[in-house]
């Protein structure tokens, strides 16, 4: 495949991918965890993406769904207590624990992945027509 259509693959594959692990985030937010543990978050490590792409060790070759595998890093949040006594995991003071996602952050992550996903659609369809271009100028 060409560098840039690997590019675009690439890009599309670590969008999908914020995508994907925003959404979890979200979806664990009001989800009570046990008192002391911490809550396991996700997100993808660009500052150790930027430093491989400018170091050359970005192989078109490798498999979309390895090379982003490398990069997805699980960070710990804390927790937010919330008042609630007649809830199950509730401590002897009625306080449940909820990871400490920011909600807030979680959108902008996912409106963010999503422009940017489309931003790579358009930029392989972009090499991709102008490929099929100079193939038939060839004939």
């Amino acid at each position: 495949m060409p560098d840039s259509l690997a590019t675009s693959a690439i890009g599309m594959t670590i969008q999908r991918e914020k995508l994907n692990q925003a959404s979890m985030n979200i979806a664990l937010m009001d989800t009570p965890v046990k008192a002391g543990t911490v809550s396991p978050t996700q997100t993808i490590s660009f500052e150790r993406l930027l430093s491989d792409i400018t170091t050359g060790d970005v192989s078109s070759t490798m498999n979309v769904r390895e090379y982003v595998d490398q990069y997805v890093d699980a960070e710990t949040t804390g927790t937010r207590q919330v008042y609630e006594p007649h809830n199950a995991l509730a401590d002897e003071n009625g306080m449940v624990e909820y990871p400490d996602v920011d909600h807030l952050r979680e959108m902008i992550t996912v409106v963010n992945a999503k422009r940017l996903y489309e931003a790579n659609i358009k930029t392989f369809n972009a090499t991709k027509s102008m490929m099929t271009e100079a193939l038939s100028i060839g004939k």
